[in-house]
C-alpha cells in the first residue's frame, strides 16, 4: 500500500479525533470502530496517482474534508471491488505452512526497506471465519520484517532517533493492524489446491533473489511436481520446461540447466548443494557418464582448481564429441549400407518378378502357339483331304483319257490286223509297235505308281510342315503331275501319229 495512502489516513484520524473532541455527545465504541473501518476502506480507495508531501502534525485538513471522504465512502460503498484490503491485528494472522518451504532471509535488511519507503505492497490472506484467524497466502517476508520493526519501536524512547522518526512516519500506523487483502475460505478441489500452490511457489521464486542456486532448485522441482500433478488431474500433454519459465520469469535454457543438475552423481550434487559447483559447470557436468562425474568429483576431492577441471571437462567434451561425430558416420554409412542392401534386394525381387512373368508370358505364347498351329493343322489337312480328292478326280479323268487311248489303240490293232493280211510289212511294223505300246503301257503304269507314291509323299510332308510351304508343295505337286502326264500323253500321240 503506497505511504501516501497511510498518511492520508493518519490525517483522516487526526480529523475525526478533532470532531469527537469539538462534540457535546461522545460517539459509542461501536461508532468509532465503524468509523475506523470507514476511514481505513477510504484510505485504500483514494487514488493512488495523487502525491501529497507528508506532514506529521498537519492541521490542514479539515472537518468538512473528512466529511467529503465519508460521503464519497457512503456513495462507493455498493460498488463491486476487486480488493478485500482490511487491517487485520497482528495476533489474528498466522502463518502458512507453505511457506515453510522458502527461506526467509535477509528479514532485517527487508525491514530496513520498509523503514525507509513504507509498505509498498499489502499482505494477502486467506480468512477463516470459523476460527477467526487470517493465513497468509503472499507477503510472509514482509509480515515478519514489520513484526520486527514493531517490536523494536513500538516502546522506544529515543524519539529524536532519526530511525524512529522514520519509524512514526512510514510504520507506526501498523500497530493496530496490518494491510491484508482478505479472501474467504473456501472448500478447494485437489485440482484448486495445486493450482494456489504453484501461485504461491511462483510469487516465492520470482521475488527472492537471495535464495541460493540449490534452494532455487528445490523449489523448481517441487513446483515442477505441482505442474505433474495438475497435468495427471486435468490431463494436459506437453513439457513443463516452457511453463516453468513462464512462472518463474527466466528463459527456457535456464529451466534446463537448472533440472539438468538432477542428473549429477549424488557426490556432485553435495558439492552443489554446498556452493562449490555453480549452475553453469552442474549443467555441463551433467552432461557426462558417472564414471567421468565420479573423475570430476576425485578433482574437487583433491583441490584441483577449476580452470583444470574445466580443461579436463573441455577434453573430455571433444573426445565425445569426436565419438558422437564418429558414431554418426558409422550409423550414417550402416543406413546407407541398409539402403543398398534394401535397393538390391528390392532388384532382385523386380527381376525374380519379371522373370516370373516373362515365363508366365513364354508359357501362355507356347500354348496360344500350339493352339494357333493345332488349328492351322486342321485346316491344313483339310486342304490336303480336298487336294487328295481334285487329284483322284484327275487321276480318274487321266485313267479314262488312258482308256480312250486304249480303246484308239486296239482300233489301231483292229486296223493293223486287217493291213496284215495285205502285207507283210506292215505287219512287222505293227509288231514293232505292239511291243512300243507295251512298253508305254508298262512306263505309263510305272509313271502311275511313281505319282501316287509322290500324292502319298507330298500328304506325308504337308503334314510335317507349316501352311505356307505346303501351298507351295501342292501346285509344285500339281504341275508336275500335269506336266509328267502331258509329256506321256504327247509322246503317245507322236507315235500314233507317226504310225497312222
Amino acid at each position: 500500500m503506497p505511504k501516501q495512502n497511510f498518511n492520508k489516513i493518519k490525517k483522516l484520524r487526526e480529523e475525526m479525533s478533532k470532531e469527537k473532541s469539538t462534540k457535546e455527545t461522545p460517539l459509542s465504541k461501536h461508532e468509532e470502530q465503524q468509523k475506523e473501518i470507514d476511514l481505513n476502506e477510504s484510505a485504500n480507495k483514494v487514488d493512488l496517482s495523487e502525491k501529497q508531501p507528508f506532514k506529521e502534525n498537519s492541521d490542514e485538513i479539515t472537518q468538512r474534508t473528512a466529511k467529503s471522504v465519508l460521503d464519497q465512502l457512503e456513495v462507493e460503498k455498493n460498488m463491486p471491488k476487486a480488493f478485500d484490503v482490511r487491517f487485520i491485528p497482528r495476533e489474528k494472522i498466522i502463518r502458512n505452512k507453505a511457506n515453510h518451504r522458502f527461506n526467509q532471509k535477509k528479514i532485517e535488511s527487508l525491514a530496513q526497506s520498509l523503514l525507509e519507503d513504507g509498505l509498498i505492497h499489502n499482505l494477502s490472506a486467506i480468512y477463516d471465519m470459523e476460527e477467526d484467524i487470517y493465513t497468509l497466502e503472499s507477503g510472509e517476508r514482509r509480515y515478519r520484517a514489520l513484526c520486527l520493526l514493531i517490536d523494536k519501536y513500538k516502546n522506544y524512547t529515543d524519539f529524536d532517533d532519526p530511525e524512529y522518526k522514520l519509524y512514526v512516519k512510514n510504520i507506526k500506523m501498523f500497530e493496530g493492524g496490518f494491510p491484508v487483502n482478505v479472501k474467504k475460505k473456501v472448500t478447494y478441489s485437489r485440482l484448486e489446491a495445486v493450482e494456489s500452490e504453484i501461485r504461491t511457489y511462483s510469487a516465492n521464486l520470482v521475488i527472492r533473489e537471495d535464495e541460493t542456486p540449490a534452494e532455487k532448485l528445490a523449489q523448481i522441482n517441487h513446483l515442477n511436481s505441482l505442474i505433474e500433478e495438475r497435468k495427471q488431474l486435468t490431463g494436459e500433454q506437453g513439457s513443463n520446461t516452457k511453463e516453468l519459465a513462464k512462472e518463474l520469469n527466466i528463459s527456457d535454457r535456464q529451466v534446463q540447466k537448472y533440472q539438468s543438475i538432477n542428473n549429477l552423481i549424488p557426490e556432485l550434487k553435495a558439492l552443489f548443494d554446498a556452493g562449490n559447483i555453480q549452475v553453469n559447470e552442474g549443467s555441463t557436468y551433467s552432461k557426462l557418464s558417472e564414471e567421468e562425474q565420479l573423475q570430476i568429483f576425485e578433482l574437487y576431492k583433491n583441490n584441483y582448481n577449476k580452470d583444470e577441471i574445466k580443461k579436463l571437462v573441455n577434453e573430455i567434451t571433444e573426445t565425445k564429441k569426436l565419438v558422437a561425430e564418429k558414431e554418426k558416420l558409422l550409423t550414417k554409412a550402416l543406413e546407407e549400407k541398409n539402403k543398398a542392401e534394401e535397393k538390391i534386394s528390392k532388384f532382385q525381387k523386380e527381376m525374380e518378378e519379371k522373370i516370373r512373368l516373362a515365363e508366365e508370358k513364354a508359357k501362355l505364347d507356347a500354348k496360344k502357339n500350339e493352339d494357333e498351329k493345332s488349328e492351322d493343322y486342321k485346316l491344313l489337312m483339310e486342304k490336303l483331304v480336298e487336294k487328295e480328292k481334285e487329284l483322284l478326280i484327275q487321276l480318274e479323268e487321266k485313267n479314262k483319257e488312258i482308256d480312250s487311248f486304249q480303246q484308239q489303240v486296239d482300233s489301231l490293232k483292229n486296223e493293223v490286223e486287217k493291213k496284215e493280211e495285205t502285207t507283210e510289212k506292215q505287219t512287222d511294223q505293227i509288231d514293232e509297235i505292239k511291243r512300243s505300246l507295251i512298253k508305254e503301257d508298262a512306263e505309263i503304269n510305272k509313271l502311275l505308281e511313281i505319282c501316287t507314291k509322290d500324292v502319298t509323299s507330298l500328304v506325308i510332308s504337308f503334314k510335317q510342315y507349316d501352311k505356307k510351304y505346303n501351298d507351295e508343295l501342292a501346285e509344285q505337286l500339281k504341275l508336275a503331275k500335269k506336266e509328267s502326264i502331258m509329256e506321256s500323253i504327247l509322246k503317245l500321240k507322236k507315235k500314233l501319229d507317226s504310225i497312222i
